[in-house]
C-alpha cells in the first residue's frame, strides 16, 4: 500500500505486554480525518492469469501457504472442493516460526526455501490469501526478491471450474 517502513512484531502483542511495555485500555485521541492515497504496488501481486500461466508454462514456482492435510485435499475446511494448484510445493507458513512462536532467522529461512529457484518468481497462496503473506515476508527475508501474493488464493482458484486441481504431495 505504500508503506516502506513496515516492522513485524515478533511473538506479537502477548510478547510485548509480557515484556512489561506499556499497554492501556484507553480509547485513542479522537483523530482529525486525512485522506489517504494508498500506492499499491501491483507488481507484488499475482492474478488468476498469472498463476494459470505458470502452471502451464512452469516459469514460476508456485508456493501453498496452508496445512498439509488442505494441500494433499484430506481435508477443506473452508472451501467445497480440496486439494492444491497443480505443480504447487506445500510450505506451510507456520514452520517459519520456531518453537517459542518467534520468526526463524534469514538463515534458517533460506535453508527452509532452498528447493526454491531464486532465478523465476515465486507465486504465493493460501486458503483466502491471508496465511500466504508470512510465507511473503519469510521468502523475502530468506533472500528472494520476485516474490507475488496470489490474493484470490484456493477460494479463487476453484471458482473458475476449468482450473486443474491437484491432490496428494505432487
Amino acid at each position: 500500500m505504500g508503506h516502506e517502513q513496515v516492522y513485524v512484531m515478533d511473538e506479537g502483542f502477548s510478547a510485548w505486554k509480557k515484556a512489561g511495555f506499556p499497554v492501556t485500555a484507553a480509547p485513542p485521541p479522537i483523530r482529525v480525518p486525512k485522506t489517504y492515497a494508498p500506492d499499491v504496488r501491483p507488481e507484488l501481486l499475482a492474478d488468476v492469469e498469472a498463476v494459470r500461466r505458470a502452471v502451464r508454462a512452469g516459469d514460476s514456482a508456485i508456493v501453498d501457504s496452508r496445512e498439509p492435510v488442505r494441500y494433499r485435499g484430506e481435508q477443506e475446511p473452508i472451501d467445497r472442493t480440496a486439494g492444491h494448484i497443480p505443480g504447487a510445493v506445500n510450505r506451510f507458513w507456520k514452520e517459519n516460526l520456531d518453537e517459542a512462536g518467534r520468526w526463524r532467522s534469514p538463515e534458517e529461512l533460506a535453508e527452509r526455501f532452498a528447493a526454491l529457484p531464486k532465478d523465476k518468481p515465486i507465486i504465493v497462496y493460501c486458503g483466502s490469501g491471508v496465511t500466504a503473506c508470512p510465507n511473503v515476508l519469510a521468502l523475502t527475508e530468506a533472500g528472494y526478491r520476485d516474490v507475488k501474493l496470489y490474493a484470490g488464493s484456493w477460494s479463487d482458484w476453484i471458482s473458475y471450474p476449468e482450473n486443474p486441481v491437484a491432490k496428494g504431495d505432487q
